[in-house]
Order: structure tokens, then C-alpha cells, then sequence
């Protein structure tokens, strides 16, 4: 029997968080990965008591939107103090790497949009790498004790990403896939209470790519039959999963991160 595939907590590729001898991970660098394995000897050769968490290293190549999400959802659990590392994508042209600080929480990533994706403008300051210093030492020295102006320098402003938002007539609402784990699930921006407020009690059909439509949504996967597909609120109720019972539902219904789903009253 198909168990609930999805959980909102967790998070693919790299990010790390340090909070004293505590370092978390997101990155897209795969199992494997060389660099990855650099890193972690590297930081263990100066902490024997180093705790490393790797959150995912599963992100799709350069996918800073799923990236962003996972880490959004996943970062308010930890406590002051820890340093979030986003090995996601490249910077982009003519950017570097950069690091901001939000309530004594630190992330680190490429400046490409994902820390944007990620914190909006609540961060409270703003530094760049310097081109001379590599991530691993920055790494280290963020893992030692406050961030040093011998390798970070002033940065006035992030690269911005802004997301497509939900659309609302009287008659229809269009939502988007903001994330697709690894069955295929599909994570659709529109919580339980947003769809309700909207409904006001009246029947819908959700649209979906290929012909796919439905007219319910599930209490649980098993609900429906085996290659059937399916609609169901995430455990908070904060976003809606659509997907196919024993299948790949992304592949099935042909969405990917950023398409959109609409929503039609009957």
C-alpha cells in the first residue's frame, strides 16, 4: 500500500546550518558528490565534535525555485545561531557568493535569487564573499565564531527572484507548482484555508495538464485507486499535493515546478 510520499519538513540539495558544532545542508550536488566530501573532512579536520545534517542533496540541477522552498519551510526549526549553506546553482554573472543574517541565523548561497526566494527583504544585513577567498574557508570561519571582514565585504542588495502569485476571479483561482518531490508529488502554492475562503462552499473542478481534471480532494493518498490520480492537503494544511497513486504524477499529468493548476467553480 502506497503511504503518504511527502513531507513538508524536509528539504532537497544542500543547505547548511551551524549553530556551534551543528552544521545543516541543502545542496544539488547529489550522492557522491566529491565536493561534498571535501567539505565535511575539511570541516571535521577542525570540530571532532561537528554534528553535519544533510537535509537533501537531491535538488535538481540549478533548481533554486524547489531549493528555496524546501529550505523556506524547514529553517524557522532551528535555533539561533545556525548557519545555512544552499550549494544550489551558480551565481549569476558577475556575482559571487554572499551571506546574510536573519535573527542570528546565517545563510550562505549563491547569489542567484534563492536567498531572496528564501527570506523576501527581512534580512538583516547583507555581506559578499571576497573573490580571493574560497566557500570552504568561509565555511570554516563562520563554523568558528562570527563572520570576519577579512573574507565577507558589504553588499547593498541581493539578486532578486519574485515568484508568480495566486490568481483570483470570481469564478476560477490559478495557482502554481512550487515544488516536485521524488514521486512525482506535486506542491501547489494554495493552502486549505485560502481554497476555502475562496469556494465558499461551492463544488470545483481543479484543471490540470493532458485532460486531467478532479472534483474532490482526498483525506489520504490510499483514498484512491492504485494509477488513479489524486489532490490532498499537506499535514499543516499550508499547501495542496497533487499527484498520481503508484505513479509519477509529474511525468502523467506533464507539470513541472512553475506551472499552474486552475481552480473552476461549478
Amino acid at each position: 500500500m502506497l503511504q503518504l510520499k511527502f513531507n513538508v519538513y524536509f528539504c532537497t540539495k544542500i543547505v547548511i546550518f551551524f549553530k556551534l558544532n551543528k552544521l545543516v545542508i541543502i545542496s544539488d550536488l547529489g550522492d557522491g558528490s566529491f565536493e561534498l566530501a571535501l567539505l565535511k573532512s575539511q570541516l571535521n579536520a577542525h570540530s571532532n565534535s561537528l554534528e553535519i545534517i544533510e537535509l537533501s542533496h537531491q535538488i535538481p540541477i540549478g533548481g533554486i525555485v524547489q531549493a528555496a522552498f524546501l529550505t523556506k519551510n524547514c529553517y524557522q526549526f532551528y535555533p539561533d545561531g545556525t548557519v545555512f549553506y544552499l550549494a544550489v546553482g551558480l551565481p549569476v554573472k558577475g556575482k559571487g557568493w554572499v551571506m546574510v543574517e536573519v535573527n542570528q541565523s546565517f545563510f550562505v548561497a549563491p547569489d542567484n535569487g534563492i536567498l531572496h526566494l528564501i527570506l523576501g527583504d527581512q534580512v538583516q544585513s547583507i555581506s559578499k564573499l571576497k573573490d580571493s577567498i574560497t566557500i570552504h574557508h568561509a565555511l570554516e570561519v563562520l563554523l568558528h565564531g562570527e563572520p570576519s571582514s577579512s573574507i565577507f565585504e558589504t553588499l547593498l542588495q541581493l539578486e532578486r527572484k519574485i515568484l508568480p502569485q495566486i490568481q483570483k476571479t470570481d469564478r476560477s483561482l490559478m495557482a502554481y507548482v512550487h515544488y516536485v518531490d521524488h514521486f512525482g508529488n506535486l506542491y501547489i502554492n494554495i493552502s486549505k484555508q485560502e481554497l476555502d475562503h475562496w469556494l465558499e462552499g461551492s463544488d470545483f473542478t481543479l484543471r490540470l495538464r493532458r485532460d486531467e481534471r478532479l472534483s474532490n480532494i482526498v483525506k489520504q493518498i490510499n483514498d484512491v485507486g492504485s494509477g488513479d490520480a489524486f489532490a490532498v492537503f499537506s499535514e499543516d494544511e499550508r499547501f495542496l499535493i497533487a499527484g498520481n497513486n503508484m505513479g509519477d504524477g509529474s511525468a502523467l499529468m506533464g507539470l513541472k515546478v512553475l506551472d499552474k493548476v486552475i481552480f473552476e467553480k461549478r
